[in-house]
């Protein structure tokens, strides 16, 4: 793709992610953020008294503090404060460990994992927003990553696991939430692709199978 095409097409994901309001997404797609929403926060409660969600907490506790409230955000079912990375890891092990969560057959896995996990890392430090704007932050999240795993498994003979496109609808969805423009999105977005590599594919991978 030549490079001006390449820039049209950002210039069109950038105007959705940060600039599209609630009020102009369909009334479905809220609805089924909220349904995806309670049914990924229901699983992260579930899976709170696990055995990998209680190392995921205690890990985040010791590697990933912050001591700048403003980064600064507390665990999912757990209370201690940690970083917003931190707390998005915590809950993102939490929800996978039980893998009751959301799944979205096309990329072979799942988006709520990350979207949700980080969503309510982000959504403590914008106590002022309304709900159908938090709603509408979840749903650039899920749409962005629904689209990059598509794309990423459409172009490419790789498995390429969650995170490899999870990421970046989580790098949407901040920057939307943290009222970032354009250039700190495909900044964002780039450093998503240069630290999430596709897996090798393996016998497995080669069988038309799905993914919860």
């Amino acid at each position: 793709m030549p490079l001006w095409a390449m820039s049209r097409t950002f210039a069109h994901i950038a105007a959705f992610v940060l600039d599209r309001p609630a009020a102009g997404m369909p009334a479905s797609a809220l609805r089924s953020a909220a349904w995806l929403l309670l049914d990924t926060v229901g699983v992260a409660a579930a899976a709170g008294p696990m055995e990998a969600g209680i190392i995921a907490r205690d890990t985040a506790c010791a590697l990933y503090g912050s001591a700048d409230p403003a980064l600064t955000a507390r665990m999912m079912f757990d209370g201690r404060p940690v970083s917003l990375a931190g707390a998005g890891y915590a809950a993102a092990t939490q929800i996978d460990n039980l893998d009751a969560h959301d799944g979205y057959n096309p990329c072979k896995g799942h988006i709520g994992v990350a979207a949700v996990a980080a969503f309510c890392a982000l959504m403590q430090r914008a106590p002022e927003m309304t709900g159908p704007e938090a709603l509408a932050h979840l749903v650039v999240g899920y749409e962005v990553a629904g689209r990059a795993g598509k794309a990423l498994h459409a172009t490419a003979c790789d498995y390429h696991t969650s995170g490899a496109w999870n990421a970046l609808g989580v790098a949407a969805m901040a920057a939307r939430m943290r009222g970032h423009g354009a250039a700190m999105l495909r900044e964002g977005a780039g450093h998503c692709r240069i630290s999430r590599s596709p897996q090798p594919d393996d016998a497995r991978d080669r069988q038309p199978h799905d993914a919860a």
